[in-house]
C-alpha cells in the first residue's frame, strides 16, 4: 500500500491501495474503485466529491437497487425517489 503523509491534495485523487496520513483534501474528487484504503483521523476534507468506478460502482448500484425496490413496497411512496 502506498503511503501519503502530510500532503495537500486537489483534483482527482485515486484512493485505492493508499494510506493517507495527516493529508488535506481541498476541491478534490476522490476516485474509489473498491480497493483497500485508509484515512487517519488527522485528514481534513474541504469541498470533496466522489467518483465510484469498477467494483465500488457495482456494489453501490447493487445496494441502491435493493433500496429502490424496498421503497416501492411501502405504500404512499409512489413517485418519490429514495435518498
Amino acid at each position: 500500500m502506498k503511503i501519503l503523509d502530510g500532503q495537500h491534495l486537489t483534483g482527482h485523487v485515486e484512493v485505492d491501495d493508499t494510506e493517507f496520513i495527516n493529508c488535506e483534501f481541498s476541491d478534490a474528487t476522490l476516485v474509489y474503485s473498491g480497493g483497500e484504503y485508509r484515512f487517519d483521523n488527522k485528514c481534513k476534507f474541504n469541498h470533496v466529491s466522489f467518483i465510484l468506478k469498477g467494483a465500488a460502482l457495482r456494489t453501490a448500484e447493487f445496494i441502491y437497487g435493493f433500496k429502490l425496490d424496498s421503497k416501492r413496497l411501502i405504500k404512499g411512496n409512489e413517485g418519490q425517489r429514495p435518498v
